[in-house]
């Protein structure tokens, strides 16, 4: 049984002339595992779907990231799908949204998914339903 070791994200508190060293270090252990680096521009740093910016104080906030070659097409509301992938489509970017996101971009991003999905033929209806039973607060069960 073989594991791969993809995305691995790592906060460096040694200083940035210490990382090529480490990064030496692991590349070192096995010829057939090798890492390769990126590191942050302008206190930015894209990691998968988020992007991850380091504050002034040296906190850290996140959003959702796009890559510049996204395109927001998403499977089509007048698809022969069955009506719950297509509800899947909408669930699954607004519960990505609320996870990655932190609440103060949260309005900005719903805001860009009301418009992507639209452009997908789904209803405003659909969509904001969608949004208000995500924002319902999950109620503990005793």
């Amino acid at each position: 049984m073989y594991r791969f070791v993809d995305d691995t994200f790592i906060i460096w508190p040694h200083g940035r002339n210490t990382v090529a060293d480490f990064l030496d270090h692991i590349n070192g252990i096995h010829p057939d595992i090798q890492f390769t680096m990126e590191v942050e521009k302008n206190a930015v740093l894209p990691f998968l779907d988020v992007l991850v910016e380091r504050k002034p104080d040296g906190t850290l906030r996140h959003r959702v990231y796009r890559k510049p070659t996204q395109t927001d097409i998403y499977l089509n509301a007048e698809s022969h799908h069955h009506p719950a992938q297509k509800q899947g489509i909408i669930n699954t970017l607004i519960h990505r949204a609320r996870i990655i996101g932190e609440p103060g971009h949260l309005a900005e991003e719903l805001e860009h998914l009301r418009t992507a999905l639209r452009g997908n033929g789904y209803t405003a209806r659909n969509i904001e339903r969608a949004i208000r039973r995500r924002h319902t607060p999950m109620v503990k069960q005793e």
